[in-house]
């Protein structure tokens, strides 16, 4: 077992649920609080508070994201009015972010779609240094990363929780083919 992300007791559905409802309502007024041109804007067009999303119905209702061409311009209005190119909707100030995953930019400019803090690098080498826990992972196992090697969130930084959490990893990727993939 790894050390450093010993397993969570065990606790019944309606605990986790009552963990998860608090942890969204937390986030739901901090994303409003700190996103005032995106999510602060979408919450006032349809006339709702952080507060008055009190069911997990009220949270489905809301008008979170849209798709790519929304990211876009998310992007290009952060650009404009607030000096960086994360979107509008980056809830952390912008010298706080350490990693930047973006789409590939197949269908016009790339879009930042993962931005993460120092706090968030921790959750997440946490939570995939459960997951390598519970799939029988230990210190030294040998990993092969067969997903595309590049800013995707499974490419360079799923590299970094793996090594993090004391995995030897190969960071084949996808784009190697299945022929070199098999050959290693």
């Amino acid at each position: 077992m790894l050390k450093e992300f010993n397993t969570p007791k065990l606790i019944n559905i309606d605990e986790l649920k009552k963990i998860q409802w608090k942890r969204l309502k937390s986030q739901i007024k901090y994303c409003y609080d700190n996103s005032p041109l995106y999510y602060r804007k979408k919450f006032d067009e349809i006339g709702v508070q952080p507060e008055d999303v009190k069911t997990w119905k009220d949270f489905q209702n809301l008008p979170i994201m849209g798709g790519k061409e929304e990211e876009r311009a998310s992007q290009e209005e952060s650009i404009d009015k607030l000096g960086h190119p994360y979107g509008t909707y980056l809830c952390a100030p912008p010298e706080k972010i350490l990693w930047i995953s973006s789409t590939g930019g197949t269908t016009g400019t790339p879009t930042f779609t993962y931005l993460a803090t120092n706090n968030d690098i921790k959750i997440m080498e946490q939570s995939m240094g459960r997951i390598f826990d519970w799939v029988g992972l230990k210190p030294g196992d040998l990993v092969a990363n067969l997903f595309a090697q590049s800013m995707h969130a499974f490419g360079f930084q799923l590299n970094h929780c793996l090594v993090n959490a004391g995995l030897c990893t190969i960071p084949l990727g996808a784009e190697a083919g299945s022929e070199r993939m098999l050959g290693m």
